[in-house]
């Protein structure tokens, strides 16, 4: 069974490994309509909510209003889960994500615990509101429908806050 099926029974050791498996796999292969930068892994999760400000402005969502959301660890995980859940449909991303945990996991480098569990999941939910198109070589898949359902939750989530 693959990482990303396992996620939510997962020790928080690993489902942080797995996490960040997917963001890497997200910043190296994704694509969006606005630029994904190339260090948001290692933003701190303040900074990295401040590159969602261009994608919620329309919708008229402060940014601020985000990053109180997603300062809660409960939340950030909760989100985080329920991307790597809509991510697992795709089979190009679980291929993907599967090859670069096992590598780290059996690889002995500590690389993927350099952040917190709460700091890799608000990287994976800023990723998922960026990127809407994963491509690897010639195989390539879109997720464009699950990015407008991330930013509709997170607004919908940031106006329950009020």
């Amino acid at each position: 069974m693959a990482v990303l099926d396992r996620c939510a029974e997962l020790a928080p050791e690993d489902l942080r490994r797995a996490i960040v498996a997917t963001a890497e796999v997200l910043v190296e292969y994704g694509e969006g309509d606005r630029p994904i930068p190339f260090d948001l892994l290692d933003m701190p999760p303040s900074a990295a909510v401040h590159v969602l400000a261009a994608d919620f402005a329309p919708v008229g969502v402060e940014v601020l209003a985000v990053r109180r959301l997603l300062e809660d660890p409960k939340t950030a995980k909760g989100l985080a889960l329920y991307v790597v859940s809509r991510l697992r449909g795709h089979p190009l991303v679980r291929d993907l994500v599967e090859h670069r945990y096992t590598d780290e996991l059996h690889s002995g480098l500590e690389h993927s615990l350099e952040h917190s569990l709460e700091h890799s999941c608000v990287s994976l939910v800023v990723l998922a509101i960026r990127v809407n198109r994963v491509q690897a070589g010639s195989h390539g898949c879109e997720f464009r429908s699950q990015t407008d359902e991330m930013k509709a939750l997170v607004s919908s989530l940031t106006r329950e806050q009020h």
